[in-house]
């Protein structure tokens, strides 16, 4: 695991960029590498529509139902794979997990938000993302799953309002998304996706004065992903 970085200011605001560094060969090596040693889970729903994970076990393997691929720390079997994906300037020891999704069309996830900040890189495919413009919470201890039906979430008993207004980004090869720990967000990809999540240590946030070329994503009302 790599040292964490020193931490930088809170604020972080959602933000997307490009990195076509991502999707050169010696990327799609040791991609290839760690998910042959990474283990793996299914992400679905059934048919309640309620989140399910099955837990397939190391190394990519045909699952008995269809949803999505989810292949965790892939970053302990390449440790310089943080270092290939990450757009140019952010400093690779900040990144301590990087899990890898591959999603069939028609696959997404519910609203949700993550305990840490992460940077999400596409590597193959499409996906539609809608986050939220700023933390539901400045500090979640857990990651949560939002009762989309039932408009509602808690978070340690603590009641959380759904937003009416996100930020849309659909994401091409090579495009990068900035979300901030705690910020609520939802993916669809029609005709499916392959993308690497790089999260960064607790306490630690990305200096976005060191990146070029990144930008907000449009605003429009959340959708039901």
């Amino acid at each position: 695991m790599n040292a964490p970085a020193a931490p930088l200011p809170a604020g972080v605001p959602v933000a997307m960029g490009r990195n076509p560094a991502a999707l050169t060969a010696p990327a799609d090596e040791m991609v290839l590498r760690a998910l042959a040693g990474s283990p793996g889970k299914l992400v679905y729903r059934d048919a309640q529509g309620r989140h399910c994970e099955e837990h397939l076990g190391i190394g990519l393997r045909p699952a008995g139902r269809r949803g999505t691929y989810c292949f965790m720390n892939l970053e302990a079997v390449v440790p310089e794979l943080p270092a290939r994906l990450a757009p140019a300037g952010i400093e690779a020891r900040a990144i301590d997990r990087v899990n890898l999704y591959i999603s069939p069309p028609g696959a997404g996830t519910p609203l949700h938000f993550d305990a840490r900040t992460v940077i999400v890189v596409q590597l193959s495919g499409r996906k539609l993302w809608q986050v939220a413009g700023e933390p539901a919470l400045a500090d979640p201890r857990r990651n949560v799953v939002a009762d989309e039906a039932a408009g509602a979430a808690e978070h340690e008993g603590q009641p959380l309002v759904l937003p009416e207004e996100m930020r849309f980004a659909q994401l091409e090869p090579g495009d990068w998304l900035l979300v901030p720990a705690g910020t609520w967000h939802g993916t669809y990809s029609a005709g499916g996706s392959v993308s690497a999540t790089l999260a960064f240590g607790e306490g630690t946030r990305p200096d976005l004065a060191r990146l070029t070329d990144h930008r907000p994503p449009p605003r429009g009302q959340r959708l039901i992903c």
